[in-house]
């Protein structure tokens, strides 16, 4: 083992690691960086979110060190807890604490506690190192409970024989690790994890807090194959006991990730796609809209993501206009503008149809975000106001722009002119 983690780290994170040491020397207190930044160096991938845990109050830690690293900072007083985004990095401060659980699935009662305490409280062993970044003892590894080891034998291990029963959404988690490092689930944790499964534990949580993990799911790289892994292991009745994974949806789930990948390829600079509720409207492709109305109460789902699955349970009629034969680029526009991307894309991975495919595109290469060249400066000058009549006037108008029948500004104004004379 090196016995300088942090030795070969970019030149621009050692310092703001050793600016957080020296702060934790001046203030007398021990100062670590933990978790996934700990396990990930150790894997040798890249992670630039740093979670420091100070044997003090982080909130008072933090804003002292808000003097040396410059950047905004988040207070959270109920969970001493606080967050700093600078240019490059974000860094959460925590307080090192111990957690006792009242009864299972319940919130932990937090206490202070050491470092060890701190670890203890994780869910598993690869999770739960620590790199010190005090001066005297700069980049050693602190690992009370052999996560290296089961990082060498690609073995995902919780830490005591209650860690499920504390806290049942660790179960995803531990499927969500499995997946992304090709790990094997340790025997022991895996008989404890259907022991828990048994007593239906994940239906003891909260809705949110599981439907959290899920989400962590659904946004990984090629997440298929944690859907299936979610499928043999516990199966979807804690989101709805009546979604199934059949042929069908493991085929679109497999479309997905081929049509998402072209979309961030060719249209990243359209703007970010919300992959993981694509995911999420395949796994509701079956059910039906009352049943989809009950997972949205129940999970306490935003309003944007709302409108969007709900959205997506109406595009028959929609991929049947695209379908035609005959379509003018103005009747595309109209029939897909309305649409949030990720739907548009669903309808993309559900259509067997070229044509249908082929207008879509279209619609992300020409017909987004065109505009026209009329601006509201010039709608003045013709002594137009805000309204309903006017936007109707303008919208006619793209759709000539579309069609390619005013290709430049004069044309447009000129049309605009001849509309108000009628």
């Amino acid at each position: 083992m090196e016995n300088n983690l942090l030795e070969n780290l970019n030149p621009e994170l050692k310092k703001t690691l050793k600016i957080i040491g020296k702060k934790a020397d001046a203030s007398k207190i021990r100062a670590f960086v933990v978790g996934g930044f700990v396990r990930d160096i150790l894997l040798k991938k890249d992670n630039l979110d740093l979670d420091i845990v100070v044997e003090a109050s982080a909130i008072n830690f933090a804003r002292h060190l808000l003097k040396l690293i410059l950047g905004k900072l988040t207070i959270h007083n109920k969970f001493n807890t606080a967050t700093l985004v600078s240019q490059k990095f974000r860094i959460d401060f925590t307080t090192a604490r111990r957690e006792t659980y009242a009864h299972p699935s319940a919130l932990p009662d937090i206490y202070p506690g050491t470092i060890r305490d701190d670890l203890f409280r994780r869910d598993f062993t690869i999770n739960a190192m620590a790199i010190s970044l005090n001066q005297s003892s700069f980049g050693k590894l602190m690992d009370f409970f052999g996560g290296q080891k089961d990082l060498s034998q690609k073995k995902i291990r919780i830490l005591h024989e209650l860690s499920f029963a504390d806290d049942p959404t660790r179960i995803l988690r531990a499927i969500r690790f499995k997946e992304r490092f090709n790990f094997v689930i340790e025997k022991r944790t895996a008989y404890l994890m259907k022991q828990a499964l048994k007593s239906k534990a994940l239906l003891l949580v909260k809705p949110p807090r599981i439907f959290d993990e899920l989400i962590h799911i659904l946004k990984e790289e090629k997440p298929a194959k944690y859907i299936l892994s979610i499928k043999r292991i516990c199966g979807f009745e804690f989101i709805d006991p009546r979604i199934k994974l059949d042929s069908f949806i493991i085929k679109l789930l497999k479309e997905a990730e081929r049509q998402i990948s072209w979309f961030q390829v060719d249209f990243a600079k359209k703007r970010k796609l919300d992959s993981w509720l694509i995911y999420f409207m395949i796994l509701l492709n079956k059910v039906n809209i009352k049943t989809v109305y009950k997972i949205i109460h129940r999970f306490n789902l935003k309003r944007g993501d709302t409108k969007r699955i709900i959205s997506c349970k109406n595009i028959t009629n929609t991929e049947r206009i695209l379908n035609k034969k005959i379509l003018k680029l103005s009747e595309i526009f109209k029939v897909l503008e309305p649409l949030s991307y990720e739907v548009i894309l669903l309808i993309k991975i559900k259509s067997n149809s070229p044509l249908v495919r082929k207008r879509i595109i279209t619609f992300f290469k020409i017909l987004n975000g065109l505009k026209l060249a009329t601006n509201g400066e010039d709608l003045k000058r013709l002594g137009l106001k805000q309204g309903k009549s006017l936007g109707l006037l303008l919208e006619r108008l793209l759709h000539k722009k579309i069609d390619g029948l005013l290709k430049t500004k004069q044309a447009e104004l000129s049309l605009i002119k001849q509309l108000i004379a009628k």
